[in-house]
């Protein structure tokens, strides 16, 4: 009786702490993934790639827990690659281990436990993970020894079936040897008995007889046997000559088919690069215009500080006596007007004891 193992299947789930700042579309789709209705899920976040300032590599990773609840398992991949993209390393770690879950579910344990040891490189204390990499190894080691077995037995098959053939290839060789043994045994005894009648009867000139018609038959045998041996050379040579071509034919039909899968490969190739130079020129230009606009913010945002600054120091100016306007057009002059200027402006112009001080 084989024993039951227990395999621990754990999935991450990240919610909304994958995000800085929330998005609707992204905060609804969590809302249905927490409710179940996982259709209306996909929908969100699928919707919430509208949005530039997503970040799409953790909405991918929570579209692969939806397909994963919904036990699509092969979309559920399809996304946690794309969320390996993200700069989260637990983002990234935790795609890991639930492709693993995925590929274990589609019981493809090779595919499985490759993704475990991902999770675990950067995991090694989670005990979780250990346990699943050891009993995927012993499934692995247990269907490969039920492989071996397999194979053996059919080997032992087959060597059965072969020795049992060539004993009775073996056995037919014999009966037949053996039959024409006895054969010509009996036709070397009825040879001799002709042979010993015809000299009784006729010795001298029924022997001239045979002589010339043995003579003869021999050459009409001889001339038949020539001239089949000539045909079925040429038989040979015309079977030849037509299976160097079917191989010519079908070497030049290989070439072709080889040609033209090559024309395609490189046309895929082509398409592809382009595809991705296409989508890399966006993405750059993506990023300009994001920057652009932040530049003009922050131009904008320092120019109306600016302008608060002035309205505030002309207000100030305007608010001196003739004395201080005086003081004032003097120090500029001689090339202090920034010291005064803030002082007067940017800061109190006077402490509390400044009615007590000269100018």
């Amino acid at each position: 009786m084989k024993k039951l193992i227990l395999f621990v299947l754990i999935i991450f789930s990240m919610g909304f702490s994958l995000f800085e700042k929330n998005n609707s579309k992204v905060e609804t789709g969590n809302d249905f993934l927490k409710e179940g209705k996982y259709s209306d899920a996909i929908s969100s976040f699928l919707g919430s790639f509208k949005d530039d300032l997503v970040d799409k590599p953790s909405v991918y990773y929570n579209l692969g827990n939806t397909y994963y609840k919904e036990k699509d398992y092969q979309k559920a991949i399809e996304n946690y690659l794309k969320a390996l993209k993200s700069k989260n390393n637990t983002v990234r770690d935790n795609s890991y281990y639930n492709m693993g879950n995925s590929y274990f579910n589609m019981k493809k344990y090779e595919k499985a436990l490759k993704y475990y040891k991902k999770y675990a490189h950067n995991n090694s204390e989670d005990m979780n993970v250990k346990h699943n990499i050891e009993v995927l190894q012993r499934i692995l080691k247990q269907k490969q020894k039920e492989q071996n077995k397999k194979n053996q037995n059919k080997q032992d098959k087959q060597d059965k079936k072969k020795n049992k053939d060539n004993q009775n290839k073996q056995d037919k060789k014999d009966k037949e040897k053996k039959d024409k043994d006895n054969k010509q045994d009996k036709k070397d005894k009825d040879d001799k008995k002709d042979k010993q009648d015809n000299k009784d009867k006729e010795k001298k000139d029924k022997d001239n007889k045979q002589d010339k018609k043995d003579k003869q038959d021999k050459q009409d045998k001889q001339d038949k046997k020539d001239k089949k041996d000539k045909k079925d050379k040429q038989d040979k040579q015309d079977k030849q000559d037509k299976q160097d071509k079917q191989d010519k034919q079908d070497k030049k039909d290989k070439q072709d088919k080889k040609d033209k899968q090559d024309k395609k490969d490189k046309k895929d190739r082509k398409d592809k690069k382009d595809k991705k130079d296409k989508k890399d020129k966006k993405d750059k230009k993506d990023k300009k215009d994001k920057k652009d606009k932040k530049d003009k913010k922050d131009k904008k945002d320092k120019k109306d500080k600016k302008d608060k600054k002035d309205k505030k120091g002309k207000s100030k100016k305007n608010n001196l006596t003739k004395e201080e306007k005086r003081m004032l057009k003097n120090l500029e002059k001689n090339n202090k007007t920034l010291k005064l200027y803030d002082l007067m402006y940017n800061g109190d112009f006077t402490d509390e004891n400044s009615s007590k001080k000269e100018w």
